[in-house]
């Protein structure tokens, strides 16, 4: 949610109701998911369904904290967000292509 809302500039509304970023934020889920369980964390089989459940839940004009601090031109928390994530996946093998982009993205306009 954060990171893509970020990355887009725009509410998770406009985020799930574009095809082409809505594919996006899934593949960011899924790839969380991934690091999560070769981590050992014991996720539900149906937590991608849940997560989008969730998402989709929230008003279409909200917004993460992260991209807040992006428009207010404070410090973000991207190291803590997708940048653990990316960390742990290079460390575990894995390939999180759209979270090293949200964090590289991310890292470069903050």
């Amino acid at each position: 949610f954060s990171g893509m809302t970020a990355v887009c500039r725009a509410s998770i509304g406009a985020v799930l109701s574009n095809p082409v970023t809505r594919k996006v934020y899934a593949r960011c889920v899924r790839e969380a998911i991934e690091v999560a369980k070769t981590l050992g964390i014991d996720i539900p089989d149906n937590m991608f369904d849940k997560v989008m459940e969730i998402t989709e839940a929230f008003t279409p004009d909200s917004k993460s904290s992260l991209l807040v601090d992006i428009e207010s031109g404070r410090p973000t928390e991207i190291e803590t967000l997708n940048g653990t994530l990316v960390r742990l996946a290079e460390q575990l093998g894995i390939e999180v292509p759209v979270n090293e982009l949200i964090y590289g993205a991310i890292k470069l306009s903050s």
